[in-house]
């Protein structure tokens, strides 16, 4: 490990960057108002605005050293390829309707992509630390959303009031949003188990009982995508690492068979004894398929009417012809449709890239006694990967603000460890030089483009009379474009009216 060669300066910036990335995904789904009136969902994404700026200052700042060490190894093609990348956001902003809109979006993913380079820094600079926060954070998440759910349950079944199970998660606007998280953190949920029960057999059967808590949560909120996701993350991870992922898989099947006993146990067989109705109606607008199909058509049509730049980064929002959702529920079709094709295959480029790599990196590995909890790690992080991509096939895995860091987790993490075997390479002076104005240069889109557009509060007030539930973008209420249109023609009109009437 690289590790041995940093200084504890570096090592606690790594674990600080890691540390501040859980705390946040931690406390954004605790059901803790940290600020009056702004709601659970607009409060997570300003604490993600504050945390991805906070972190890309400290990246070109006091962090530097750590993150020139993952800039250097990154490939030129890589590196070349997220600069086109911005550059095809700036211009699709540009070419947009609602420029400071597609600012905010074009400064926050590549604020995004700075995370990522700063976990993977984090990463090499202190693997053991960072992997324990990480892992160890999913569990006091699990543990406190179980807690949650638990007792609303326990209140619930003991009143004679009617109540959904969707109504048991307290922590997210949209039950959704929980479910993005779970696509990420199911496959790393018995990690801590293969890591350290060895060493600690007292928590053996608390991490499996925290495993099948959080797969009877999954059985609860009863989300398609995020099932589906874990189930083709298990055949990928069988059909690649073959005898290698017997042992993650089994413990996933033990943790998901224990989770239908809670659920059948909680919902079957408690309120048969107590004569209790609960109501399994479906209370979201996207249960339906065919909903989905209608939003990937829409998505179709604007990439076949703006192919090379697309209708602008967030613009998805701005369609005056749907208001099921502001985003598209598919991470390519989005991409294609509102940064244009050439975006869409540079990101899947990246990322079938990526994925062969760390692939072939295991295929050319010795694994032996040692390497072993090395390669289940490996395995672990490949099925979050398969999983949360699959699951942002379906829904807003790319759009949700705690779908997003987790996602930087997970992604930063992988990078870590595929760098922290290389060795080190000659500085670049032009990345290294480059960086820091491309720091500046996000920030600022993304502050301009905030600053320009309306406000949580003021576009809750535009939709509220309009639309009788919240359709989810940057903030709450994602469908502000119309509104703010009509609200700019209303004023103009209004000027026009005065105009004339002084005129005559």
């Amino acid at each position: 490990m690289q590790s041995s060669n940093k200084t504890p300066t570096q090592r606690l910036s790594g674990i600080l960057t890691v540390s501040l990335c859980c705390l946040y995904i931690i406390f954004s789904t605790s059901n803790i108002d940290f600020i009056n009136n702004l709601g659970p969902y607009n409060e997570s994404r300003f604490f993600q605005i504050t945390l991805l700026i906070f972190l890309a200052i400290c990246a070109a700042t006091l962090f530097r050293n750590n993150i020139h060490t993952v800039l250097n190894q990154l490939l030129g093609t890589i590196k070349n390829l997220f600069f086109l990348l911005l550059l095809i956001g700036i211009l699709s902003s540009i070419n947009a309707d609602y420029p400071f809109l597609s600012m905010i979006e074009t400064g926050q993913f590549t604020l995004l992509f700075i995370a990522c380079l700063s976990i993977a820094a984090a990463y090499i600079a202190a693997p053991n630390e960072c992997q324990k926060i990480i892992l160890f954070s999913i569990i006091a998440l699990v543990l406190i959303q179980s807690t949650s759910v638990l007792t609303a349950y326990t209140a619930a079944i003991t009143s004679n009031n009617h109540w959904h199970p969707h109504d048991l998660f307290l922590g997210f606007s949209n039950i959704r949003f929980f479910n993005q998280l779970q696509s990420w953190t199911l496959p790393l949920i018995v990690l801590p188990f293969i890591l350290y029960a060895q060493k600690h057999k007292g928590y053996c059967a608390g991490i499996l009982l925290m495993s099948a808590c959080w797969w009877l949560l999954l059985l609860i909120s009863g989300s398609r995508g995020t099932m589906l996701a874990i189930t083709i993350a298990m055949i990928a991870s069988l059909t690649i690492y073959q005898k290698h992922a017997i042992t993650w898989i089994k413990l996933q099947v033990i943790a998901a068979i224990t989770g239908v006993a809670l659920y059948t146990l909680l919902f079957y067989i408690v309120p048969l004894m107590l004569t209790t109705d609960i109501s399994d109606t479906p209370i979201t607008r996207l249960s339906s398929v065919n909903a989905r199909f209608y939003l990937w058509e829409r998505s179709w049509l604007f990439i076949q009417q703006n192919p090379l730049l697309g209708i602008g980064p967030m613009h998805y929002a701005c369609d005056p012809q749907n208001f099921i959702a502001a985003h598209p529920h598919n991470s390519i079709l989005q991409i294609a449709a509102e940064w244009g094709l050439p975006a869409a295959f540079i990101t899947l480029f990246i990322f079938l890239y990526g994925l062969y790599f760390w692939i072939k990196r295991d295929n050319q590995s010795q694994t032996t006694e040692e390497t072993t909890k090395s390669l289940n790690i490996r395995i672990a992080l490949f099925a979050s990967l398969i999983a949360g991509t699959t699951h942002s096939l379906f829904s807003g895995v790319i759009v949700m603000p705690v779908s997003q860091t987790m996602m930087v987790l997970i992604i930063g993490w992988m990078i870590g460890i595929h760098l922290s075997s290389h060795p080190q390479i000659k500085k670049s002076n032009i990345t290294n030089t480059l960086f820091p104005g491309i720091v500046i240069l996000s920030i600022s889109l993304l502050v301009i483009g905030i600053n320009q557009s309306p406000s949580p509060e003021k576009t809750i007030a535009l939709h509220e009379p309009t639309t009788a539930q919240f359709i989810p973008r940057f903030w709450q209420q994602g469908k502000v474009c119309s509104s703010e249109h009509d609200h700019q023609k209303k004023r103009l009109n209004a000027s026009l009216s005065l105009e004339n009437h002084i005129n005559h």
